[in-house]
């Protein structure tokens, strides 16, 4: 990020010598893009959502911290769990993965177990979320995947989400 030195350092403008506290000068600032994303860097799912979470909500302050915390807890709760420990890499997500994880969250899972075999505790069990949740889970990991994207973890293009909407709950477990 480009880093905007404080106080401003005084400049005259070519109009009549006019102090100007706000322009921008190249040898104040750099132009370099600075990616948040090092090649030591973790590009797993949960690596990738708290840098997300990170730079959506607490640096640039998209909204209030409320929402960050909503965001965090729905991470932790819901896609972490699910995604971790089939992926390595947030680039192995797949369209089937993503579907099988709705169906799971509205309390129609496709299989009795999840991929690896457990209930994670609990935190994973068919549940019936109401549409608005999972419609907001399904919203939280599209912001981690267009993030992955936009920092160049993942290929321009790569949309597991593509076409996929928050299932209704199964009326048994509502």
């Amino acid at each position: 990020p480009v880093r905007v030195s404080w106080p401003p350092l005084e400049c005259s403008c070519e109009r009549g010598g006019m102090t100007n506290h706000y322009a921008w000068l190249p040898e104040r600032d750099s132009l370099a893009f600075a990616s948040p994303i090092t090649e030591a860097s973790a590009t797993d799912i949960v690596s990738v959502g708290e840098l997300w979470v990170t730079t959506a909500y607490d640096d640039l302050r998209r909204a209030g911290p409320d929402r960050a915390t909503q965001v965090r807890w729905i991470l932790s709760r819901y896609v972490n769990p699910w995604f971790e420990p089939q992926t390595s890499t947030i680039g192995e997500v797949t369209y089937f993965m993503v579907h099988a994880w709705l169906m799971r969250l509205a309390g129609r899972p496709l299989v009795d177990t999840d991929p690896c075999g457990s209930d994670r505790g609990g935190v994973m069990n068919p549940v019936g979320l109401s549409q608005s949740v999972i419609a907001d889970a399904l919203w939280t990991l599209r912001g981690v995947l267009g993030f992955a994207r936009a920092t160049g973890i993942v290929p321009p293009g790569f949309d597991p989400t593509e076409g996929l909407v928050a299932p209704a709950p199964d009326p048994a477990h509502a």
